[in-house]
């Protein structure tokens, strides 16, 4: 009788969690990755093994950012404490926080320093995921990310300014 309920209790809370996110910790394979699926990539900055959840204030993320995460992203988590982690925190800008990608990879589309509540990363990511710039021919800059890492890059195609398109 006990067994069966909390059999059931599981399958309940395990059924109402969502999809939980698959952190990649390579940076250069998520943007290729991100690139053949036409997905943008999503970046957070933290220390230790869960400092994904260190950029929500709630401490955790929501079973929403969860479900737009492991849904319509490539995620990639670097621990800003290992070497190779305060490299990309040194290319990226910051110590903890979160970095969007374009659908193509080759553009930074948002960055955030810092914690966010679990609502205002869900506008982020929604408004996010369906953004492509449109790459221009111009090299992405190298901002010292590892060897064999592409870097990202900060620019815009001047057309695409202001939500416009090129066409």
């Amino acid at each position: 009788m006990y067994t069966s309920a909390l059999l059931l209790a599981l399958t309940v809370h395990a059924n109402t969690q969502g999809a939980e996110p698959t952190w990649a910790q390579d940076y250069a394979q998520a943007l290729k990755r991100g690139a053949d699926e036409k997905k943008p990539v999503a970046v957070f900055l933290g220390t230790g093994n869960q400092g994904f959840t260190q950029v929500v204030n709630e401490g955790n993320l929501s079973q929403e950012v969860g479900d737009i995460l492991s849904m319509q992203y490539i995620c990639v988590y670097i621990d800003t404490a290992t070497p190779q982690g305060k490299v990309m925190a040194t290319a990226f800008g910051m110590g903890r926080g979160i970095v969007l990608s374009d659908r193509s990879g080759v553009y930074l589309t948002f960055s955030r320093e810092g914690v966010m509540s679990n609502q205002e990363m869900v506008r982020q990511l929604q408004s996010n995921s369906s953004r492509t710039n449109y790459y221009t021919g111009a090299p992405p800059e190298t901002i010292g990310a590892p060897a064999g890492a592409p870097a990202p890059s900060s620019s815009y195609c001047p057309s695409c300014q202001g939500g416009g398109r090129r066409r």
